[in-house]
């Protein structure tokens, strides 16, 4: 685990509060849900967090996926990496998600058909 992981996860502990933009998991898509950054130079690009789940289909984590290697936000001095993995369960404990979406202003959709768009779109 890196030093910047281990930093970021500490920061979070510290600041556990849900962000009630951010999806109770039982609304997500079984695929997970997708968000639109809306402040600052990465505005209108997607986001996803992409649920993970066990053999027996039941919630482990979810992983986000950013539109850069990293996006940070000088403003708020949070800088996020790609890829990174939170077992938090979004709606219940604050987590890497609820961190994500104050300080980029996240807006998140659970719906199918953009999570399909999100999808199709990496095939282009």
């Amino acid at each position: 685990m890196s030093a910047f992981w281990r930093g970021l996860r500490q920061f979070v502990r510290q600041r556990p509060e849900v962000d009630e933009r951010v999806p109770e998991l039982s609304r997500w898509d079984s695929r997970g849900i997708v968000g639109t950054i809306g402040i600052g130079e990465n505005a209108g690009l997607k986001v996803l967090a992409l649920k993970e789940v066990n053999g027996a289909g039941k919630y482990v984590s979810y992983l986000l996926e950013l539109p850069f290697a990293f996006i940070e936000n000088p403003d708020s001095s949070i800088r996020m990496e790609n890829g990174i993995f939170d077992d938090n369960v979004p709606g219940e404990s604050g987590g890497l998600i609820d961190e994500l979406t104050r300080a980029f202003d996240v807006t998140w959709s659970c719906s199918s058909a953009d999570v399909d768009a999100y999808f199709r779109d990496l095939d282009r």
